[in-house]
């Protein structure tokens, strides 16, 4: 059971006026839950390891929801779930529950390490190079006994990714492995979102995969030394490479690395399974939404509740009917979706019809999008209703499914919904209009990209006002038609000239 006794009296102290929001923030953080807007409620993020919940973990997720009256869920671009507008009473209790569970909520918040990323379909795509979930799991491990000994400048965020779809942005995170056809890791460090992106510095290649947790000692070691704890704008990993220089940067980490080796950090004995390819299962056409496994006769079904919104009834209906399966378990999408996999045919169609009415259909109702500021305190945009406008304005004007892609949507710098790294993008934004008024807008960025070996940010192109940014995605869409991404390279052109008449 954890103690949450510190969380208590600081919210019964900030409740009291005794403390001051940021004071409350910096206790609230580290324990993974933070005061939403209006100073009356509270979201508390529920980590999962690689995103991944079996039934038992989804049913105290599902039960805690219920029993304490959760108004939704939301599923982050980290792979956690976050229950909203919570009594203080109900975030304590779960605090102390969760830990039995199976289920993180310390560190999910503050200056800690986060929720160890891994790529949904690990294990059971064709496209793997190799398992990568073992290794995450190992990660949060080791990673949650270091922070109970050490004091991090600010925040460090893992991830492991299986293939070169590159889902969890391993190659932009403060330290990302990137699994290859040959069996070993690629290493990615100091890279992230947010103010000042930055992708990722190849810092070592032909990592043997064993290896790994000596690269997050070396990391960790790196970052105590050279990270900035007097300025939070500034104490992120990527900005030491702005202070070092790369070069540098990678000596230092280097030479912590050895230093690791000699301390002896510890080496990780996990048995690795190759995919050649040459094994791939029979084509799977029974319906979009259900994958083939490189497992014969497992399936996964692909889920997408628009904006990552979560209703506690399905959150309800998708536990009960794990509690029913043998091995199936859910996989967060860091997009905001899910995949439940290790499913029987019987049972992909089980949990098809369960969400056949909570998915997404058209492309742009795949979008990611950040909580926004209607729940989040700090935020300055309402992500979630500007993707439901936009939605409604591209279904009233019957464009074709996929005349759009899906976009990227944050409410602020945070980057929480990682607009950066979108084909579109926007981040919340104030635009001054002509007679002096300040106006609700978004940054608009175009032609990002996550995909491993291809990723780049998106290229900033100005600001546009709320109110027209769904007319102004119906008149790319109307260019663009029937399908954005099988022009792509002109898409992209006609939908930078449209955004440049509207900034």
């Amino acid at each position: 059971m954890i103690n949450t006794e510190e969380l208590r009296n600081a919210m019964d102290a900030f409740e009291r006026g005794e403390l001051n929001a940021a004071d409350y923030k910096k206790i609230s953080g580290g324990y993974g839950t933070y005061m939403e807007r209006g100073d009356k409620t509270h979201m508390l993020r529920l980590g999962l390891t690689g995103g991944e919940a079996d039934a038992r973990q989804l049913g105290f997720i599902a039960g805690c929801a219920e029993k304490y009256k959760a108004a939704f869920a939301h599923i982050t671009t980290c792979q956690t779930i976050q229950l909203h507008h919570l009594s203080s009473e109900a975030v304590c209790d779960i605090i102390g529950g969760s830990d039995n569970a199976g289920i993180r909520t310390l560190g999910c918040g503050g200056d800690h390490p986060r929720n160890v990323m891994a790529s949904p379909l690990s294990g059971v795509d064709p496209a793997d190079h190799f398992d990568v979930m073992p290794y995450a799991k190992a990660a949060a491990r080791y990673l949650e006994e270091a922070d109970k000994k050490i004091r991090l400048p600010r925040k460090l965020k893992v991830s492991f990714e299986s293939s070169d779809k590159n889902d969890t942005h391993a190659t932009f995170r403060d330290v990302g492995f990137i699994a290859r056809p040959n069996g070993t890791f690629d290493v990615y460090t100091a890279g992230g979102l947010g103010v000042s992106p930055k992708l990722g510095l190849l810092t070592a290649e032909n990592v043997d995969p064993g290896d790994t947790l000596l690269h997050l000692r070396a990391m960790i070691m790196t970052f105590i030394e050279h990270g900035n704890y007097k300025n939070r704008a500034k104490a992120r990993t990527r900005f030491m490479r702005d202070e070092m220089g790369d070069e540098r940067y990678k000596e230092e980490y280097h030479k912590n690395l050895q230093k690791a080796i000699d301390e002896g950090a510890g080496k990780l004995y996990i048995p690795r399974f190759l995919t050649d390819g040459s094994g791939q299962p029979e084509n799977c056409s029974k319906d979009e939404r259900i994958f083939c496994q490189k497992q014969a006769g497992r399936y996964a079904v692909r889920w997408i509740p628009v904006g990552g919104i979560v209703s506690i009834q399905m959150l309800r209906e998708l536990s009960s009917e794990l509690m029913r399966c043998g091995e199936a378990v859910l996989r967060l999408v860091p997009g905001g979706g899910a995949y439940i996999i290790n499913c029987t045919e019987k049972e992909a169609y089980k949990f098809l019809k369960i969400t056949e009415n909570d998915t997404a259909v058209y492309d742009i109702e795949k979008s990611t999008a950040c909580i926004g500021c209607s729940v989040c305190r700090t935020g300055i945009r309402d992500s979630q209703k500007l993707l439901s406008d936009i939605v409604l304005a591209v279904k009233a004007s019957g464009l074709p499914e996929k005349c759009l892609p899906p976009i990227r949507i944050s409410g602020c710098p945070s980057s929480c919904g990682a607009h950066q790294s979108g084909t579109i993008g926007f981040q919340g934004r104030v635009k001054k209009t002509a007679s002096g008024e300040l106006k609700s807008a978004f940054a608009v960025f175009l032609d990002g990209s996550g995909e491993a070996y291809n990723e780049r940010m998106g290229e900033s192109l100005g600001v546009v006002l709320t109110e027209d940014v769904p007319d102004m995605m119906v008149e790319i869409g109307q260019n663009t038609s029937p399908s954005f991404f099988e022009k792509y390279d002109e898409n992209i052109v006609a939908a930078r000239d449209i955004i440049m008449r509207y900034v």
